[in-house]
């Protein structure tokens, strides 16, 4: 076997090596998200993530994941621009790992959603229906379509004035 061959050899089995010892993430620890929560997120979205202002969404309930994906979205990096650019969020995510994002995750994931009234019945009934069926006439399709059953974004339990921007986002 020439030298080029054993290179390659030993080049991919250092790859492949390096991608067995990798460490995976830690487990998401909700103790540890609470923490933070208190510390970082507690005053605009409450303690438990009812946030009683329309400007600051609800996140009590969310599917950890999602709260973990927006978080990290709200973060620049590597000289990349943030996803979701906003700069009250960026810097309440800036000293946030990975980790940290993931434990709030499974923190407010935990805690227990608390419903919000419409103002407009009327709007209200508007939104299920197209929930439900879309609107035909402009091409909206049903969410139900993808999300019978359940309301990953919570816009049910929502401060009427977020949840226009959480649609716009939310694709």
């Amino acid at each position: 076997m020439n030298r080029v061959a054993v290179f390659a050899a030993v080049v991919a089995l250092l790859g492949w090596g390096g991608a067995v010892f990798a460490q995976a993430p830690a487990k998401a620890d909700a103790a540890k998200g609470q923490k933070i929560a208190t510390q970082v997120c507690a005053a605009c979205h409450l303690g438990d993530g009812n946030s009683n202002q329309a400007a600051n969404p609800k996140i009590a309930g969310q599917i950890p994941e999602y709260v973990a994906k927006q978080l990290a979205d709200f973060k620049a990096g590597g000289g990349k621009k943030a996803a979701r650019e906003n700069p009250i969020m960026a810097g309440m995510v800036a000293n946030l790992s990975g980790n940290d994002m993931r434990d709030l995750g499974a923190y407010y994931g935990a805690q227990k959603l608390q419903p919000a009234t419409a103002r407009d019945k009327d709007l209200a009934a508007l939104g299920q229906k197209l929930f439900r069926g879309g609107n035909m006439a402009t091409g909206v399709a049903a969410c139900a379509g993808c999300h019978a059953g359940i309301d990953p974004f919570g816009f049910a339990f929502e401060h009427y004035d977020v949840v226009p921007d959480m649609l716009v986002i939310g694709k």
